[in-house]
């Protein structure tokens, strides 16, 4: 990695002109540690002047007061989280204990010595300076990939642009979740991710922006970064690096925060975007239904390429609300699969859509209300007839508002509203009494018959059914024709001997399914 953006380390300190006269006596597996700041310190009060990641340059006054007890004195700076300890060996310390380089051995704790007399002043002016040096360039370095990002969000399919940046530069798989959608990079490694899912949900739980490493088996290391795609408070999504063997730095995480930060900016402004659409797709749904002018115009831009002048639509009302945004982009994508375009209404009690077809090719509309029905949502589903003026769409909200309404009453009963002809009837006359009288005036005998012999009613409705054929609704009954002629007689005596006439028959049929209605209701 680039000397620019690798944190320094105590090796990286051996290195340096100003420790080439000192002599790493013990920690030799502790070399890796971070180095954050130099500093020079002889006193016993560790835990206040530490913050972590500190060289401690020492004369030994401040071990020489723990010389009954020299790995205390140790064991202080670890806890507080120093890097290493560096001891100039002269009048205070003229060696380091075997017990102490022991200790500093078993902990990977750097223990180094100066063998003759250094001025500490230049140690810290020269890596102190390099560290504000490089937190300096750093900061050049990680506004230029802020930049970068920027750009390449711009561009078409830019969450996997920023993804494939962050790929280069940190050398890691990368998945990003947001909302119910995942992307991955490379590409190919989502089948890899699909497998990690459980302890994705586990890396969920313990936090964000952390370097967790996972052991899978014990001849691989793999590390896993965090890191919460959020805005205003509000977190979208979540970014997961996953690297082989080689832990995360610092660097990695402030990457992945500047890219977390643009990819939340870029969903943030989709969502608002998305929210706009649907508020001016309910607005004109609104005015259309309640015989408002809606501009043709808007409807063009609204539904986008798709558009022509000439065109036909249905109504849909389903009176169930505040159905998800997934839910609606699921939709949206199983109409435009049949050719459909819809605009949505989606209120707090019902859902309305209006479905525009721009070809003259008849559309599967059975298959719309499958599509419906996989969103499992809890209303009934009501479908005006195919219109063409938009004038009509007033007429269309009643009618498939009716619809939805009669099937809560009866549920066999078609989504389509011209469909249910016999029952549109019953819009005619909101009167119970008038269609009551007139069931009993075609029917009423038969009914109050079937009180005491209940078949006689379901057996008219299957001869009628099957078009008076007595082979075919004696099987349909499961009974043998020597019954259903016993039971045709005794139809006859209530409904008289013409009842198959057709002036007789259609009102009968009609009378029976809006009694079937009424009673289901």
């Amino acid at each position: 990695m680039n000397q620019l953006i690798r944190s320094l380390t105590v090796r990286d300190l051996l290195g340096r002109p100003s420790f080439s006269d000192a002599k790493l006596v013990a920690g030799h597996k502790g070399c890796h540690r971070k180095v954050r700041w130099v500093h020079i310190m002889e006193v016993t009060a560790i835990e206040k002047f530490i913050h972590g990641g500190e060289c401690i340059l020492t004369t030994g006054l401040g071990l020489k007061t723990f010389q009954n007890n020299p790995i205390q004195y140790l064991t202080r700076l670890l806890e507080a989280g120093a890097a290493c300890l560096c001891i100039e060996l002269g009048n205070d310390i003229k060696e380091i204990s075997s017990g102490l380089i022991d200790y500093a051995d078993q902990q990977h704790f750097p223990l180094i010595v100066f063998n003759k007399e250094v001025r500490f002043v230049d140690i810290t002016q020269d890596i102190n300076s390099f560290l504000i040096h490089q937190h300096v360039d750093q900061l050049k370095a990680i506004d230029k990939l802020s930049t970068d990002f920027n750009q390449a969000v711009l561009h078409k399919n830019g969450e996997i642009q920023v993804l494939k940046l962050l790929h280069e530069h940190s050398h890691a798989y990368i998945l990003y979740e947001h909302g119910n959608e995942y992307d991955s990079y490379p590409v190919k490694s989502q089948t890899m991710f699909h497998n990690d899912r459980e302890i994705i949900n586990k890396l969920r739980e313990k936090g964000s922006n952390k370097i967790i490493q996972e052991p899978y088996d014990n001849e691989k290391r793999i590390f896993w970064l965090v890191q919460p795609v959020s805005v205003l408070g509000q977190t979208l999504g979540y970014l997961y690096l996953k690297r082989y063997d080689n832990a995360f730095s610092e660097w990695d995480k402030l990457m992945t925060d500047r890219a977390g930060l643009v990819l939340a900016s870029n969903l943030f402004q989709k969502q608002l975007t998305v929210e706009r659409k649907r508020e001016r797709e309910q607005q004109i749904i609104e005015d259309l239904i309640h015989n408002r002018s809606a501009d043709e115009e808007t409807l063009r831009d609204l539904i986008g390429e798709p558009w022509q002048n000439r065109y036909v639509y249905r109504l849909i009302y389903v009176d169930t609300g505040n159905i998800s945004e997934h839910q609606l982009k699921t939709l949206q994508a199983g109409f435009n699969e049949l050719g459909i375009y819809p605009l949505l209404s989606n209120m707090p009690t019902r859902l309305i859509i209006l479905a525009f077809d721009f070809n003259a090719e008849r559309k599967n509309w059975q298959k719309v209300i499958e599509d419906l029905q996989k969103l499992n949502l809890a209303g009934q589903i009501g479908i005006s007839r195919l219109r063409s003026q938009l004038k009509d769409v007033p007429l269309s909200y009643q009618e498939a508002k009716a619809v939805a309404k009669r099937k809560h009453q009866l549920n066999q009963l078609s989504s389509f509203y011209e469909e249910n002809g016999i029952y549109q009837l019953m819009e005619l006359s909101t009167d119970k009494e008038v269609w009551q009288r007139f069931i009993y005036d075609q029917i009423g005998l038969l009914i109050n018959h079937d009180k005491e012999n209940p078949e006689l009613l379901s057996t008219l409705k299957a001869y009628l059914t099957h078009q008076g054929s007595k082979t075919k609704t004696a099987e349909a009954l499961y009974i043998v024709r020597q019954t259903l002629y016993h039971r045709l007689e005794r139809i006859k005596s209530c409904l008289g001997e013409d009842f198959m006439n057709p002036e007789r028959r259609i009102p009968i049929e009609v009378a029976i399914r809006i009694y079937e209605l009424m009673k289901e209701s």
